[in-house]
């Protein structure tokens, strides 16, 4: 699985056809903005899952304003609930029925960092590979929840009980 970090940046620009001065990104979890060699990429981050160690429960997003050849923007968020959040989850069957995936969304939801989601998930599939299982496989997650060194010392179903 590769991310994209800001350093990555400079060098997919100067890939860009020369006419393009912009790159606006989107759903990768951290917001950052990048300048090099006369051009600006952007990303908000992803609606929800912003990996910013802030947390709280933030929907980023981007204003762009275009005038003739010109272009500015700003990076804004606004706020939702995030326990309603995890009751939805809750009522909709979805924490029963991917314990660990809806644990790990709601906490980088609540906290801001990847500490989980990425990492639980990065470590899920790389144990899928190693075992011969399909990636995202029930199997593979229940894997990976009993392998994984859980922060609260507890498991993604003792999570879910609280």
């Amino acid at each position: 699985m590769a991310r994209i970090k800001p350093e990555d940046v400079p060098g997919m620009l100067s890939s860009l056809p020369e006419d393009v001065r912009l790159l606006l990104s989107g759903h990768i979890h951290a917001p950052w903005h990048v300048s090099a060699g006369g051009r600006e990429a952007v990303n908000a981050g992803a609606v929800g899952m912003v990996e910013d160690n802030i947390g709280g429960g933030r929907v980023p997003f981007l204003i762009l304003e275009l005038e003739d050849a010109a272009f500015s923007w700003e990076i804004c968020s606004t706020r939702y609930d995030v326990a309603a959040l995890w009751q939805i989850f809750r009522e909709s069957g979805a924490a029963e029925a991917a314990p660990e995936m809806t644990r790990c969304v709601y906490d980088v939801m609540r906290r801001g960092t990847d500490c989980l989601m990425l990492r639980f998930t990065w470590f899920s599939a790389a144990l899928a590979r190693e075992k011969g299982l399909p990636e995202g496989s029930r199997e593979a997650w229940a894997l990976a929840d009993r392998q994984w060194q859980w922060p609260e010392d507890m498991d993604s179903r003792k999570y879910w009980r609280l």
